[in-house]
């Protein structure tokens, strides 16, 4: 195993915008002064070179996750989760408030969090885990001209109000979820929380929810192998800050579940817990997790990572796959990679 550490100095290019004074500042954690990257595995070079570049395009928010990359608009879009906005950027317009509210819907003095994971189905619509109406929901308007109107997708398992769903995705034409307990103020003892777990689970082709996973004590991010044979999850829970690895059935169902990699004795020593994660089509996962991203072989190594002061939430890769973007609390990060399909 080859061992490399590059410093790189973090370049500062803030994406100029009339609309970033609506972001509320941060005062703590917006001093990135640079960022390091370790190569842990000479196959981490099919992504990272010792110039890869780093910049901020947005920052000033409470905290950024959600990302998603829109093809058709070349844009970015994120959620402000304490905000309750759903932000867009692209290279061309800058930051743009895109949508809000995005996530919480009922009275403004209860103050719920917004809007997390964000998706595209294959109608090409946005549906939104929204954290604070506890629910996931579509946008009931184009991408093109978006408007906080939702179409309820799933808000409970056997009557019973979920959690607060933090992220998702589609899978073999099934719609994917966790739920762990975030949007809720109290979290574990929230007098409305309803359900004595915090699940994975799917929408069925008949529109059932069926439950995939309730061994997990905070899942949050979520993604599939290329073949869509494995899905990886990551849990959140300080005490035990895994990724899992499962092995998936013909059924859509979770077969059998091993650790990926245990992170815990991390927890306090660096800022940021397992999170959001993505598969990149040539099965190497990065995820975001304790001191920045991670990046995992097919095989369960650790290839790579980017040290980052922040505490990471999510991350998402434009559609050429040369461009990937961290949510890195009150930041966004884009970080330029060697090649789109990560060829050697």
């Amino acid at each position: 195993m080859n061992f490399l550490q590059i410093i790189l100095p973090f370049i500062i290019s803030l994406a100029a915008c009339k609309q970033i004074n609506q972001a509320k500042l941060s005062t703590d954690n917006d001093k990135i002064d640079r960022i390091r990257i370790e190569i842990l595995d000479k196959q981490a070079k099919r992504f990272l070179t010792e110039n890869s570049r780093i910049i901020t395009i947005a920052r000033g928010f409470n905290w950024a996750e959600g990302t998603l990359w829109l093809k058709d608009q070349q844009a970015l879009l994120f959620s402000d989760v304490p905000e309750n906005k759903i932000y867009r950027w692209s290279a061309k317009d800058g930051l743009t408030t895109w949508l809000e509210p995005s996530g919480y819907t009922g009275p403004k003095e209860k103050k719920r969090e917004g809007s997390n994971g964000l998706l595209i189905n294959d109608k090409n619509q946005l549906v939104i885990c929204q954290h604070g109406d506890r629910r996931i929901s579509l946008m009931n308007a184009p991408l093109s001209n978006p408007e906080p109107k939702f179409i309820s997708l799933v808000d409970n398992w056997r009557n019973k109000r979920l959690n607060s769903p933090n992220d998702a995705i589609y899978h073999d034409g099934m719609l994917y979820f966790t739920d762990p307990p975030y949007g809720l103020p109290g979290q574990d003892q929230d007098p409305e929380k309803e359900l004595g777990f915090y699940g994975v689970y799917r929408i069925g082709h008949t529109g059932a929810i069926i439950m995939v996973i309730d061994s997990l004590l905070r899942p949050n991010g979520i993604g599939f192998s290329p073949a869509n044979e494995v899905m990886y999850v990551s849990d959140s829970d300080p005490k035990r800050a895994i990724w899992m690895k499962y092995t998936m059935g013909t059924n859509g169902n979770a077969v059998s579940g091993k650790v990926l990699y245990d992170a815990t004795d991390l927890v306090g020593k660096v800022n940021g817990l397992p999170d959001g994660l993505k598969v990149h089509p040539t099965g190497y996962v990065f995820a975001t997790g304790p001191g920045g991203l991670w990046i995992f072989s097919p095989e369960d190594e650790v290839v790579a990572r980017i040290h980052i002061p922040q505490a990471t939430a999510n991350c998402a890769f434009d559609d050429t796959y040369t461009h990937l973007y961290i949510a890195a609390d009150s930041t966004i990060l884009q970080v330029t990679l060697k090649d789109g399909m990560g060829k050697q």
